[in-house]
């Protein structure tokens, strides 16, 4: 997660007053994103703020989180495209994406 975060850093722009103040690269451009996260645990209280985690950069960048997706009980690799259910609702969710792309 820290990665995922640290990774997100080039997209901000810092000014040189102290305490600094940022503004995103992606600010007013209408950005839309989902967020997905798959765990071994089963259920979303175990996962923790795994989503939240992923949300909050995301959304100070200006993006919007049109939707979100959880999955459980999912350790071994590959196994995720075994979740049938998983799988429609990450459909679902592209369909969501693609439409608010596009409005």
């Amino acid at each position: 997660m820290k990665a995922f975060i640290d990774r997100l850093y080039c997209f901000y722009n810092f000014d040189n007053d102290r305490p600094r103040s940022w503004t995103s690269r992606f600010s007013y451009q209408n950005r839309k994103a989902v967020i997905a996260a798959v765990c071994e645990q089963k259920n979303k209280a175990d996962m923790g703020f795994t989503l939240e985690a992923m949300k909050k950069p995301i959304q100070a960048l200006g993006y919007e989180i049109v939707g979100e997706l959880s999955v459980f009980g999912i350790f071994e690799k590959g196994r995720v495209k075994e979740d049938l259910e998983a799988m429609e609702k990450a459909e679902d969710l592209g369909v969501r994406l693609a439409k608010a792309v596009r409005d």
